[in-house]
């Protein structure tokens, strides 16, 4: 099944007299269980273009169909839908509340999501997600006093909570150690081999080889390196 297909998206950003083409022509196909990396220097369009396809950006130009739905047809009740179920968002700098546990963070979707559901449906699906990430024991634990490792599994554990078909990761390691990452890395694979879908903004290339297929930015347009 198609879940994604971007055809030539661009972006352009104005700021007074200026102009900035941050994504000149953004083009790519996703299916279920397949994997792409996004690489190329800083600057040159990647988190544009995963905002766009995440439905946080809307595209200046260019076609996206979700689900072979035009995106540019969502309201704006089944565009914050699609956010909210569709997509599981991994951020770079974890976007973690500090001053909350880690049940409370993992349970932030739930709380927005259109199925309104009850106390004990929500804290059954974090402890799932939570098991699944091998956090159960830190349920409780505020996130500030969390290592890098376990804060960007508590980010994975949200993103998975409301079970999404496609998963946004901007830079899932960029901030952890070797051994820490490929954890994260390995814990995200087998996600994609249970049948998600995985977008993934890296400069790793390392990680990008482990992906189906890998798109190279330049100048704001994609590249397809290699399937």
């Amino acid at each position: 099944m198609m879940l994604i297909k971007a055809v030539s998206l661009q972006k352009e950003f104005v700021h007074g007299d200026n102009r900035t083409h941050a994504v000149k022509d953004g083009s790519l196909e996703m299916t279920n269980g397949e994997s792409i990396a996004i690489t190329g220097p800083s600057g040159c369009g990647k988190t544009t273009l995963t905002n766009m396809i995440g439905l946080i950006l809307t595209p200046s130009k260019g076609e996206l169909y979700i689900e072979g739905k035009d995106a540019k047809t969502f309201s704006t009740k089944q565009t914050a839908e699609y956010r909210n179920k569709f997509f599981g968002y991994i951020v770079q700098d974890f976007a973690l509340l500090e001053n909350y546990t880690v049940r409370k963070n993992v349970e932030i979707p739930l709380l927005y999501s259109s199925e309104r559901l009850g106390a004990r449906e929500r804290k059954k699906r974090v402890q799932e997600v939570l098991t699944k990430v091998g956090l159960t024991d830190k349920i409780n634990v505020l996130a500030r006093n969390l290592s890098g490792g376990q804060r960007q599994r508590v980010a994975i554990a949200r993103a998975l909570v409301n079970n999404p078909q496609v998963i946004l990761a901007d830079e899932p390691t960029g901030s952890l150690d070797s051994e820490t990452g490929q954890g994260i890395i390995k814990l995200i694979m087998d996600l994609v081999a249970e049948g998600k879908g995985l977008l993934m903004v890296t400069h790793n290339p390392e990680i990008a080889r482990q992906c189906d297929y890998q798109i190279n930015m330049i100048d704001g347009m994609t590249n397809l390196m290699y399937a």
